[in-house]
């Protein structure tokens, strides 16, 4: 969290030695993805975002986090048990911005990374997993004053590689995977969320 805190500081403070415009704000979304051909799945998320707008360009980080939990009842045993997942992903997004009145438009690729960690109860797992993320956002805003609009943004990505940082199973540390290339599926986030601009 330190490190997250002095980059928003950092993208301040460079950005108020030239002529820019700096908007940060926080969002609530979820993260829509297809497993299969049947089985869908939908995670809450909620994060910030921080935008730095030049003239003609413009570049958004956000920070997302999102969970869901699974209960389960195992054979023999009359105590249900809840898996715990929760990640963090920090995303870095390049855009040119379209205006029109008091809406404008952004769209630009997307690549960053999340950072996944899973308590499976029902097994006696933990996991974690670094993934390296690709994607795209489509952004609209709408400026509801002269400091603050209200924005909606699409984005679509897909885990383009992952690797175990830890494993352990009834807390002795198993061996873990290295880093691979793969992406098993593409999904789908939607936020909804206000930002200032300064």
């Amino acid at each position: 969290m330190k490190k997250l805190s002095l980059f928003f500081t950092l993208c301040f403070v460079t950005a108020s030695l030239f002529s820019v415009e700096i908007s940060l704000g926080g969002y609530a979304g979820g993260v829509v993805r297809t497993q299969t051909a049947s089985i869908k799945k939908g995670l809450p998320q909620f994060g910030l975002v921080l935008n730095v707008d030049i003239p003609h360009f413009g570049i958004q980080t956000s920070f997302g986090f999102d969970f869901w939990t699974q209960k389960a009842l195992l054979l023999g045993e009359t105590k249900v048990r809840k898996d715990i997942h929760t990640s963090e992903t920090i995303l870095i997004t390049p855009y040119y911005p379209f205006h029109h009145k008091k809406f404008s438009f952004t769209i630009g690729p997307s690549i960053g990374f999340k950072f996944s960690q899973s308590s499976l109860r029902t097994t006696n797992t933990k996991e974690h997993l670094f993934y390296l993320v690709f994607g795209g956002e489509f952004e609209m805003r709408y400026a509801a004053t002269e400091h603050v609009a209200v924005f909606l943004n699409m984005g679509f990505f897909t885990d383009t590689g992952s690797m175990q940082t830890k494993y352990e199973i009834d807390g002795i540390a198993q061996l873990r995977k290295s880093f691979v290339w793969q992406s098993d599926f593409i999904y789908f986030v939607p936020k909804f969320g206000v930002v200032y601009s300064f």
